[in-house]
C-alpha cells in the first residue's frame, strides 16, 4: 500500500505539475516571452541607436576636423596677407623716409650754396674795403670813393677770374 500511495503521490504531482505547466504557458509564458522579446527589442533598438549616434558622432568629428583645417587655412591666409601689407607699409616708410632724407639732404646744400655765395660776397666786400685802405695809405692822398671803388671791384673781378 505504501507504493500506491506513493505512485498516487507521484501521479497526483505529476498531474499538478502539468495543470501547473499547461495554466503558466496559457496564461504566464506568452506574456513572459512578449516582455523578454520586447526587452530584446528594446535592448537591439538601444544598440542600433548607439551605432547611429556613434556614426553620427563620427561624421559631425569629421565636419569639425575640416571646419578647423579650414579656419586655420584662412588664418594662414590672413596672417600672411597682414604679414605682405606689414612688408609693404614698411616699404612705403622706407621709400618715405629715403625721399625725406633726399629733401632734406637737397635743402642743405641749397643752404651750403646760399651761405657760401653770402660768405664769398662778404670776403669780396672786405677784400674791397682792405684794398681801398691800402691803396689809400700808399696815395695818401684821397680820390673819390665813387673811383676808389671801381677801381678796387676791377681788382677784385681780376681776382676773381684767375684760378
Amino acid at each position: 500500500m505504501a507504493m500506491m500511495e506513493t505512485i498516487a503521490v507521484m501521479l497526483s504531482q505529476a498531474l499538478a505539475f502539468l495543470c501547473f505547466y499547461w495554466i503558466l504557458k496559457k496564461y504566464a509564458w506568452g506574456p513572459i516571452v512578449r516582455l523578454i522579446d520586447d526587452r530584446n527589442e528594446k535592448i537591439e533598438e538601444g544598440f542600433r541607436r548607439a551605432e547611429a549616434a556613434e556614426k553620427q558622432a563620427g561624421e559631425l568629428r569629421a565636419e569639425y576636423e575640416a571646419h578647423m583645417r579650414r579656419i586655420e587655412d584662412e588664418a594662414r591666409e590672413k596672417i600672411q596677407a597682414a604679414v605682405n601689407e606689414g612688408r609693404r607699409v614698411a616699404g612705403e616708410i622706407n621709400d618715405n623716409a629715403r625721399a625725406e632724407a633726399r629733401r632734406i639732404e637737397e635743402k642743405a646744400r641749397q643752404i651750403a650754396e646760399l651761405e657760401f655765395a653770402k660768405a664769398r660776397i662778404a670776403l669780396k666786400d672786405e677784400i674791397v674795403r682792405l684794398t681801398l685802405e691800402a691803396s689809400e695809405k700808399l696815395l695818401r692822398e684821397r680820390l673819390s670813393d665813387a673811383s676808389h671803388r671801381r677801381l678796387v671791384e676791377d681788382f677784385v673781378e681780376e681776382m676773381s677770374r684767375q684760378p
